[in-house]
């Protein structure tokens, strides 16, 4: 698969410092990852599952949780930070994409994320 086969959803944000999703500034609102992933699923419905989802924002792969064998699936892949990061961190994405849109490779674009 080449990165001109499939979208790609990039997020840069906050994590909820709770876990339960996407922190929206100023206003402090919570994208829930139910919601998020309901938003992805629709997309990802419209691209015949071939949706990308990076989320470079701490905790974003639990993104993931939303993932059930009753519902569509919200994205092909997703990729993101387990625990909490630091802007340093992020910077890695810089590394990652530019490997994924040379190669097109993900698994060696995700080597760029260790």
């Amino acid at each position: 698969m080449t990165p001109e086969t499939y979208p790609i959803l990039h997020i840069e944000a906050h994590g909820a410092q709770d876990r339960s999703g996407i922190s929206l500034f100023p206003s402090s609102e919570i994208v829930s990852w139910d919601e998020f992933a309901n938003h992805c699923r629709a997309i990802n419905v419209e691209c015949h599952n071939n949706l990308l989802v990076v989320t470079a924002l701490c905790f974003g792969l639990l993104s993931i949780t939303q993932v059930t064998i009753t519902d569509a699936s919200p994205f092909f892949a997703v990729i993101g930070p387990q625990l909490r990061v630091t802007a340093g961190e992020i910077e890695a994405f810089g590394s990652f994409y530019s490997e994924l849109l040379r190669h097109g490779d993900l698994t060696l674009a995700m080597s760029k994320l260790e």
